[in-house]
């Protein structure tokens, strides 16, 4: 209960106070700091701990997806946006957060709205505003890398900004090894009901993450498809797939 009264009020400060924060010149670096706070908050009240390898750059990362852990534990290390789907926008309760956050939307299924959305992504990245995206184009149940979209890595490639690649790996659940049997408590994946889920979160003791950060892929002279295989290869060298 202590936990749920913790959350509802850092989700309400967040709510009130990113708006506020908005305002004027720097309001939207403002904004981006508050969410790595709010994030650091969050994580030390769910007891999420988040183990860093190698050295985050500033750019535009891509990571696998398995949990809404993810975006917390990314945002909680240093600003930044994230990109996702238009459908995301509407989740109840979750499609505010991302609002707020600034998060880019993309349109899935119309192409004339896509370029649209990833000419604003451009124009945002020659910003230096370090993006972050997931090309597998949703979450997934950790038992394999799925393969990677390369339409966003266009936007990438025509701003000339660097791809850092990062892999998630979620370690322990409340002090047990992640396996078949537990990791459906965190990873959210199928027909899951995104509300219970995250619920069950709440009532987690600890969860223990590594977010694996790979060199920069440098993209001057490579199409989006090489990028994205490139930035695949890179996570699946440090991807652990959940079989036991």
């Amino acid at each position: 209960m202590k936990k749920r009264i913790l959350m509802m009020g850092l989700i309400l400060a967040y709510i009130i106070s990113t708006p506020l924060l908005s305002f004027g010149a720097r309001g939207s670096e403002r904004v981006t700091r508050n969410g790595t706070r709010f994030c650091r908050w969050v994580l030390n009240v769910l007891g999420i701990k988040v183990i860093v390898r190698g050295s985050p750059k500033r750019g535009m990362l891509v990571a696998n997806h398995q949990s809404y852990i993810d975006i917390l534990s990314i945002l909680s290390l240093f600003p930044c946006r994230f990109v996702t789907f238009t459908e995301m926008a509407h989740t109840i309760g979750v499609g505010l957060i991302t609002k707020l956050s600034q998060t880019l939307f993309v349109h899935r299924s119309r192409p004339s709205l896509v370029r649209k959305d990833i000419a604003h992504l451009e124009s945002e990245l020659v910003k230096g505003i370090p993006f972050v995206f997931f090309p597998e184009g949703g979450s997934f149940d950790g038992s394999a890398l799925q393969p990677f979209k390369s339409s966003l890595f266009e936007s990438a490639i025509k701003t000339e900004t660097p791809i850092q690649p990062v892999c998630l790996r979620y370690i322990e659940i409340n002090g047990e090894p992640v396996t078949l049997k537990n990791r459906d408590q965190i990873f959210y994946h199928g027909e899951m009901n995104l509300v219970r889920q995250l619920i069950g979160i709440l009532n987690l003791r600890s969860v223990t993450v590594e977010a694996v950060f790979s060199p920069i892929i440098e993209v001057s002279g490579k199409s989006r498809k090489e990028v994205a295989q490139l930035s695949r290869e890179e996570i699946a060298q440090n991807f652990a797939a959940v079989s036991i």
